[in-house]
């Protein structure tokens, strides 16, 4: 076990003292995307967090920067992180917290149908990956259904998330994510052609540029003890998600 006492016996009652704490031990992940949308590799490594990364997250949060890419950053190997897809970075999020603390999550959540809180115990094997299908690209064309347009679009990456803080700046900002309307790339245009389309297409251009069809889907079904009525909900992804509860 590496240390940084220079002092060889002190070290050596160091590394019995630890003799049963687990050496940490990288782990090779498969994607979502298969690696397929960037250059030259498949795979990411990732390492379990340390004493010092959940520090990072805290003293991250506290200024003002984002603590999950800051603790990415530190654990994973591989791959540009602001490169990743949203998707990716979901499935690596979850992958992080299972070779940290377990397979179990424990959290709190408030109950949509009657406002009670409750203890969650959720396990990840029970959510379902979803791969990206083999004819699926990035960039790729659709033809939107009321305008009949083709248009070409992408999926968002890290780097983008500073224009997805909220809804206002999602729908203001599916311009990023349109590349061409028919031949024409001019990004003006695209701005003001997306603003004209109908609600319909509006949704079709929102869901073919997210895909939630795709990756992790943090979706579950929540049965309240205080109202026994059942509720889709989604596994809370915050910076307590790398917290022992």
């Amino acid at each position: 076990m590496d240390n940084q006492n220079n002092n060889p016996e002190q070290a050596n009652v160091l590394d019995s003292l630890l003799e049963n704490v687990p050496l940490e031990t990288d782990v090779v992940v498969d994607l979502p995307s298969e690696g397929r949308f960037y250059r030259n590799f498949s795979q990411v490594t990732i390492k379990p967090m340390t004493f010092e990364d959940e520090k990072s997250v805290i003293a991250s949060s506290k200024k003002g920067i984002d603590p999950i890419n800051v603790l990415l950053e530190n654990c994973v190997k591989g791959i540009n992180i602001s490169d990743l897809l949203l998707f990716d970075k979901m499935y690596i999020l979850m992958k992080l917290r299972e070779i940290s603390y377990g397979e179990n999550y424990n959290f709190t959540i408030t109950c949509p149908k009657c406002g009670e809180e409750s203890d969650v115990k959720m396990s990840f094997a029970n959510l379902l990956v979803n791969k990206v299908p083999v004819d699926v690209e990035d960039p790729r064309e659709i033809t939107l259904p009321v305008c009949k347009k083709k248009i070409t679009v992408r999926f968002p990456r890290v780097r983008d998330e500073i224009h997805l803080k909220n809804a206002e700046m999602a729908s203001n900002s599916l311009f990023r994510f349109v590349s061409k309307v028919e031949t024409y790339d001019d990004i003006v245009l695209i701005n003001n052609f997306i603003k004209k389309l109908p609600l319909k297409d509006i949704k079709v251009l929102m869901k073919e540029i997210n895909r939630p069809d795709l990756g992790l889907d943090p979706r579950f079904l929540f049965d309240c003890t205080a109202c026994e009525k059942l509720s889709e909900m989604e596994v809370p992804i915050t910076p307590d998600f790398f917290s022992v509860t």
